[in-house]
């Protein structure tokens, strides 16, 4: 079963609305985000949430250059469960959640779009 599939329709519908909150940022407000955290991609929000049949997940959102500073920036919500199923036993595996993204240019429109 696809990890998609797994998140209930509440918190993808949280994951949407958290991202669309950043679209309506615009680009100067990424840029300055990942500008501000000295780095390549700034850690927007985290959440913790919990669906309507008591499952647990975090929203994690984030910004980062898509391919060259200053340029495009993709933002990317996902979904992770709680815990993080273990691989092996004891390694946690960080991309067992779900996402879905946008890019916007440096001219405010978005890729793809």
């Amino acid at each position: 079963m696809n990890a998609e599939k797994q998140i209930a329709p509440e918190i993808r519908a949280l994951r949407s609305e958290r991202l669309n909150e950043y679209r309506q940022r615009g680009y100067n407000y990424l840029a300055n985000a990942i500008r501000a955290a000295e780095g390549s991609r700034a850690d927007l929000e985290l959440l913790d949430v919990a669906a309507d049949d008591g499952k647990e997940f975090q929203i994690e959102v984030k910004a980062f250059w898509d391919d060259m500073p200053s340029r495009d920036i993709r933002v990317l919500a996902e979904v992770l469960p709680i815990p993080l199923r273990p691989f092996l036993g004891f390694i946690p595996i960080y991309f067992a959640g779900s996402c879905d993204d946008f890019i916007i240019r440096p001219d405010g429109t978005f890729v793809d779009e």
